[in-house]
């Protein structure tokens, strides 16, 4: 991967991989993953966050970085800022659509993260309140955490990606909860230190590294029940399918 994502460089060949290694699984997959991509997740965070400046391409910005993550999940070649600027223009419309309505639903989320902090500081705390609050964000961010993934990988109508979302975060179980805790976890320590925090978000890379949690906890959950692969080491072609 060459500076910024764009180029490639070239290097000595080394002893490579051995072809009956054990394949690695959960964190240290991941790590492996972080290890390789992040020079490109630095770069990333920095393009999503200019792309995100006018408000209203929120959308078609997080369909942009979800289709990078994911490409790097599924271990396949990818220059992230040139693969985002082309995942930007060509899902630009479709991330309107849907971007306005999950920006807003975003911003809400963001207001009762605020009344979640007051409540948690108040002398008298209202459990019903903050149980309300916790899960209304985690069932929008539930439908979000998927959204996003199959829009921008997937061959499917915003209305099927929508019923899909809603469901796949009901089946997904643990890792449903894990990729959404993460965003939780991100905008409420965002907001406690606040200012603090935008330095943070801009220049060490949180928001991708959000995302490439993000799409690590989801393609296995995406392959099982909406990716049809028919054989997925080969990285060959892939069929998507509703779910019924």
């Amino acid at each position: 991967m060459g500076f910024l994502g764009f180029g490639s460089n070239y290097y000595r060949e080394g002893p490579g991989i051995r072809k009956d290694a054990p394949k690695k699984k959960g964190f240290a997959l991941f790590m492996e993953i972080f290890t390789r991509e992040w020079a490109g997740l630095w770069a990333l965070n920095i393009v999503f966050i200019l792309c995100c400046a006018p408000i209203i391409t929120i959308g078609p910005a997080m369909i942009a970085m979800s289709r990078v993550t994911m490409t790097m999940v599924r271990d396949k070649n990818v220059y992230p800022v040139r693969d985002f600027f082309a995942a930007f223009k060509e899902n630009f419309k479709k991330g309107l659509i849907i971007g306005i309505p999950t920006t807003a639903l975003i911003a809400i989320a963001m207001y009762m993260m605020f009344q979640f902090m007051f409540l948690l500081m108040a002398p008298k705390t209202s459990f019903v309140s903050i149980a309300f609050i916790i899960i209304w964000f985690f069932v929008t961010f539930g439908i979000i955490t998927f959204l996003y993934p199959m829009v921008a990988n997937m061959e499917l109508s915003i209305r099927a990606c929508l019923k899909n979302s809603l469901l796949l975060f009901i089946v997904g179980g643990l890792r449903s909860v894990a990729a959404i805790a993460i965003q939780f976890a991100i905008i409420f320590l965002s907001m406690y230190y606040f200012p603090i925090s935008l330095i943070v978000l801009l220049f060490a890379g949180v928001l991708s590294l959000s995302s490439l949690l993000q799409s690590f906890w989801v393609w296995p959950v995406l392959v099982k029940y909406v990716v049809k692969e028919e054989n997925p080491q080969e990285n060959t072609e892939e069929t998507t399918k509703d779910i019924k």
